[in-house]
């Protein structure tokens, strides 16, 4: 986080008495911008990217823009939370929410270890 940033955090900390963190984190999709809005606009999709998280943040933002030739468009997942969040913890929340987010779009599945024999209980054998 810049210099700017953190002093501005600090003031909005002093004068309103918040104490939350924002964090963003971008990631390449291959999908136009207007693509990524229509599935970021879908219920189902933006509750299976936040699904399972421990921490919910009070708001998040999903940002679409034009990206590098080759490289795809931009998605920029950013979070909000109102009550004190260590600033790591929000920046690592936003990353696994576009990472969620990318695969679901490029696959159509969100990653997981359900039904990976990798994830099989001690006791099995």
């Amino acid at each position: 986080m810049s210099v700017v940033k953190q002093a501005a955090a600090k003031v909005r900390e002093i004068a309103t008495g918040e104490r939350g963190a924002v964090a963003r984190r971008t990631l390449p999709i291959f999908a136009t911008p207007r693509e990524l809005q229509e599935h970021w606009d879908d219920p189902k999709v933006r509750e299976t990217v936040l699904e399972g998280l421990e921490i919910r943040p009070d708001e998040v933002i999903m940002l679409f823009a034009q990206g590098r030739p080759g490289w795809g468009n931009e998605a920029t997942a950013e979070v909000r939370f109102t009550d004190a969040v260590p600033e790591m913890g929000a920046e690592l929340l936003a990353g696994k929410l576009v990472r969620r987010f990318k695969s679901l779009v490029e696959t159509g599945e969100v990653p997981t270890t359900a039904h990976n024999p990798s994830a099989r209980s001690d006791d099995e054998e």
